[in-house]
């Protein structure tokens, strides 16, 4: 009877582990979601900020997983996710991705590949923005 229990644990843990897994995004794209809701919608513009070139050139920014916190030096404060511009890269923090909730994950991903690429989103200002007009249908119809 134990033999059975744990048999049927193990296999209620895999599956719910897989599970888990299958709905979780790779590592950089969730950021995806919040410019295909803004697309969805109809946005394709906020101010200068252009979508669809975002979407483009967001695509070509190489994410790195890191099973440390990343290091003072280069990343200061920040202990989730850091980028470096020049290499187009953001390092992540395994760590801190799995405590994060799916919904800030995406707006911590779209605000570091912003970083990496250039743009202007000093205290998340812009990707703040964006993510919460993408949750936001009203918004667009105005």
């Amino acid at each position: 009877m134990l033999k059975a229990f744990g048999i049927l644990f193990l296999s209620l843990s895999l599956s719910t582990t897989a599970s888990l897994a299958a709905e979780a995004p790779a590592l950089g794209e969730s950021w995806k979601q919040i410019t295909e809701n803004l697309r969805s919608q109809g946005i394709a513009q906020i101010g200068d900020f252009k979508i669809e070139d975002f979407a483009k050139e967001a695509e070509q920014v190489k994410w790195r997983a890191n099973t440390d916190l990343p290091p003072e030096e280069i990343a200061r404060n920040r202990r989730s996710a850091f980028y470096l511009g020049k290499t187009k890269e953001v390092f992540v923090s395994e760590a801190k991705a799995r405590e994060e909730q799916p919904q800030i994950w995406s707006l911590l991903e779209l605000h570091e590949a912003m970083g990496a690429l250039g743009y202007n989103d000093g205290n998340y200002s812009l990707s703040t923005a964006l993510s919460l007009i993408s949750k936001t249908p009203e918004v667009a119809s105005r």
